[in-house]
């Protein structure tokens, strides 16, 4: 039974969130930019990328592993409908609200940046929410089967027991990442275009289950972990090296999924040794830091639009991008959390109430459900279709 609150799990998920809202600013200083619809600086600051094309092979899966292991520690004090209802509720409301409002923004500040006048409405877009679906989806598949990994597993155990433990259970991911460069599931793109393929549906199916499987394990993992975290780190940072004299990103392949691997577990083992500690400030950022995120994206195309015209060094441009965008959202986020009605579409949760209206409560069930439903439905249509493509001779 898993009966400690791991708030390592907690800070990690907080700094992950807050990398993907820098890793978006830079993005902002690359000549691609434009590409993927963000309001771009004139001026590239390409040296940046050094530093976020480290995180890029990890950053996406590690969340998907911290959510696994989030679900697993949920379900220790919840019955599966209740973890569905909350699922559905912190998820999957957020994500529907978003992609109808605030991606929609986001897309519509670039166009208008661009001069571009369009004939038709803007349609709803995940943009950055993308991986929320995922994270739902995954977690609807696994609540009816977590009973199954409740105790952990034996198998599982005698492998994390052995001295290289966790390094053995690599083994899966480099196959995958061999798959993966070999029938393009990425679109031939590589490793890290995880938005919109199947490469990026399957790995974090895969990460997510990772997560599951592993805490199912309880002191086990951890001491694996503990034994193996700075072989993880040397690793993968010197796979980073080699993959950044060798120039191999955009391949994917084994290699890059190796390097992912390690430095995954090397980040979880530092959380571990570093991070599992409670304080005020992790409780009021692991509350904020979801709301955050949601914000943050169209607020960096609006200042965007007011920074980069101006004449300032690129690096002042990217410093106050990060500053004011930050300084927005959690601005908002404050705004939110004080009027009930708006929390739960920022995935905030309400006080329980003493009392309910058993005729709302039973139709905000119903319209959950049937959110969920329709999620599912999408998930299956899309990843089905892009199935269906890969599988078709040329």
């Amino acid at each position: 039974m898993l009966t400690e609150r791991r708030h390592d799990i907690d800070a990690l998920r907080v700094i992950v969130l807050f990398l993907l809202i820098g890793y978006h600013a830079a993005v902002a200083f690359q000549p691609w930019g434009w590409d993927i619809a963000f309001i771009s600086n004139d001026k590239s600051l390409e040296s940046l990328w050094i530093f976020f094309s480290l995180i890029n092979t990890w950053r996406i899966p590690i969340l998907f592993v911290i959510s696994g292991m989030a679900l697993r520690y949920a379900y220790e004090k919840r019955d599966k409908w209740t973890l569905f209802n909350e699922r559905t509720k912190i998820i999957l409301l957020p994500y529907y609200f978003g992609i109808n409002t605030v991606t929609i923004l986001h897309i519509g500040l670039f166009f208008s940046y661009i001069g571009v006048e369009l004939d038709e409405s803007i349609e709803s877009d995940p943009a950055h929410l993308w991986f929320l679906a995922n994270i739902a989806f995954y977690a609807f598949c696994s609540i009816p089967f977590l009973h199954i990994v409740k105790n952990g597993s034996a198998q599982f155990s005698k492998v994390l027991n052995l001295r290289f433990g966790t390094l053995f259970l690599s083994l899966p991911w480099v196959v995958y990442g061999f798959l993966q460069e070999s029938l393009k599931l990425a679109w031939g793109l590589g490793w890290t275009m995880y938005a919109g393929s199947l490469h990026g549906f399957i790995l974090g199916l895969m990460c997510f289950h990772y997560g599951i499987v592993l805490v199912s394990q309880g002191e086990v993992f951890w001491e694996s972990l503990k034994r193996n975290m700075p072989i993880h780190l040397a690793l993968g940072i010197g796979l980073y090296i080699y993959r950044l004299l060798g120039e191999f990103e955009l391949q994917g392949g084994p290699l890059v999924a190796f390097e992912s691997y390690n430095f995954i577990f090397g980040v979880l083992g530092l959380g571990q040794k570093y991070l599992n500690k409670q304080s005020s400030t992790l409780d009021y950022l692991k509350e904020a830091v979801f709301p955050v995120y949601i914000f943050h994206l169209p607020l960096q195309q609006f200042f965007a639009t007011l920074i980069f015209p101006t004449n300032l060094p690129a690096y002042l441009k990217f410093f106050f991008l990060i500053v004011l965008t930050l300084f927005g959202s959690f601005t908002l986020f404050h705004v939110v959390k004080r009027i009930k009605i708006l929390r739960p579409l920022y995935g905030l949760r309400n006080p329980p109430a003493e009392a309910k209206n058993m005729f709302i409560a039973k139709s905000a069930k119903i319209f959950y459900y049937c959110l969920a439903a329709l999620l599912v439905i999408e998930i299956l249509f899309l990843y089905g279709i892009f199935t269906l493509i890969y599988m078709s001779p040329g």
